[in-house]
C-alpha cells in the first residue's frame, strides 16, 4: 500500500476531513438529543462513525488533494463579494447531507464527491 504523506498531500491535510466530518457528527448527536423522534440523525452518527474507521484509498486522496490544489490556485488574487468563497458552501452541503439525503457506502465516495466539489467551485472561480 503507498504510504500518504503530509509533504505530498499537504492540502488534503490543510483541508482537515476527520475534524470536518467529527464537526458534523457532533451537530448531528446534538440534533438526534434534541429531537429523538427523527431517526435520522442517529442514523447519520453510525455512518459518519462508520465512515471515520475507514482508510481512504491514496488515488481518493490524490484526486481530492489535486482537486483542492487547483481550486486554490483559482481562487489566488480573487477577491470574493460574498463569504466565504464557493468550495466552503459545497463542502458544508455535501457533508450535511450524510445520513439524510445521501448514504456514501465508503469513505473514498466521500472524496470523490469532495473533489467534484472542488472542480466546480474552481470552475465558478475562473467564470469572474
Amino acid at each position: 500500500m503507498t504510504r500518504i504523506t503530509l509533504e505530498v498531500y499537504s492540502a488534503y491535510d490543510e483541508f482537515g476531513l476527520i475534524h470536518r466530518l467529527n464537526e458534523v457528527a457532533r451537530y448531528r448527536q446534538e440534533s438526534s438529543e434534541k429531537f429523538p423522534h427523527d431517526t435520522r440523525n442517529a442514523k447519520a452518527v453510525d455512518l459518519i462513525n462508520n465512515l471515520l474507521g475507514q482508510t481512504p484509498s491514496p488515488l481518493a486522496v490524490k484526486a481530492l488533494n489535486d482537486a483542492i490544489v487547483e481550486y486554490d490556485e483559482r481562487c489566488r488574487g480573487v477577491e470574493f463579494d460574498s463569504n466565504p468563497p464557493p468550495f466552503e458552501p459545497k463542502v458544508s452541503t455535501s457533508l450535511g447531507s450524510i445520513g439524510f439525503g445521501w448514504h456514501p457506502k465508503g469513505i473514498d465516495e466521500v472524496l470523490t464527491v469532495l473533489a467534484t466539489d472542488a472542480r466546480l467551485a474552481a470552475g465558478e472561480v475562473a467564470q469572474r
